[in-house]
């Protein structure tokens, strides 16, 4: 397989981790959604007298059920990201310049991740418990109270920022810990080759869409492929310095959402 060809089959790959996670996200908001739905309106459940406080309990139940099985999904597909990142920052490094790398920061991202995941969960249980504390005010009237709440939480409007917020984590996440292994991996390799009559460089791939920030088309065009940089030096994208794309030490203007790659390119010295 020539490089091009696995520098895009790699690329096709996060893409699709990348629509699945968001996917099992969103799902799962919508699907809890559903579930304190039904059980807070159901009609032979505990809640035939409103009652405020068993309602709150059941949602904050519901919603930590829920934030456990996100983490399982968030932690399966940072793996996944981390292990294609280590797969991309090996492309056309010589195998005797190839080290295993330490699991730490990956169990460090899968961590922060999961951090980012529940708060998604915490907002989204303030959401529900917010429109139950509006319905309860009116309490007087049983069957008004239970409308009100029904059409709360089915509106897109209780659950839409969540959701996009959901949506902008997992892309950023997913990217940016395939971002970090490829650097990883790639730092390894260029400290490994130092003295071996190689050198690693890089360079700069976008998306090339209508959807990548004109500061990272036009790093793509400063450092494109004919004119990489050393693996050590740091990109200027937007004025700021990035060791690589989705950089943590980059403003969220300049990485949120990006999809941008650092390429690895061996030269003989």
């Amino acid at each position: 397989m020539t490089t091009a060809a696995l520098i895009r089959q790699l690329l096709n790959r996060r893409a699709r981790l990348e629509d699945r996670s968001v996917a099992e996200q969103v799902r799962l908001l919508q699907a809890t959604r559903r579930d304190i739905l039904a059980e807070l309106l159901s009609p032979h459940g505990r809640f035939d007298d409103f009652r405020f406080r068993s309602m709150i309990k059941v949602v904050d139940r519901m919603i930590t059920d829920a934030s456990v099985r996100s983490g399982v999904y968030v932690g399966a597909a940072v793996k996944e990201s981390w292990s294609l990142g280590l797969e991309f920052g090996a492309i056309g490094v010589p195998r005797n310049f190839l080290y295993d790398i330490s699991g730490d920061l990956l169990n460090a991202i899968i961590s922060v991740t999961r951090d980012s995941a529940n708060d998604i969960w915490l907002e989204a249980g303030r959401a529900i418990k917010t429109a139950v504390r509006r319905s309860a005010l009116g309490v007087d009237n049983l069957d008004d109270s239970i409308r009100r709440l029904a059409r709360s939480l089915r509106s897109p409007k209780s659950f839409g920022t969540v959701e996009n917020r959901a949506e902008a984590i997992m892309r950023t996440e997913v990217n940016r810990t395939f971002a970090m292994a490829n650097d990883s991996q790639q730092g390894s390799a260029a400290e490994a080759m130092g003295g071996g009559g190689f050198q690693l460089l890089k360079y700069w791939l976008t998306a090339e869409d209508s959807r990548t920030r004109e500061t990272h088309e036009l790093a793509g065009e400063t450092y494109d492929k004919a004119h990489p940089i050393p693996q050590d030096e740091p990109f200027i994208v937007g004025g700021e310095r990035l060791m690589y794309p989705l950089d943590p030490s980059g403003s969220p203007a300049n990485v949120v959402n990006c999809r941008c790659v650092s390429v690895p390119v061996v030269k003989e010295v």
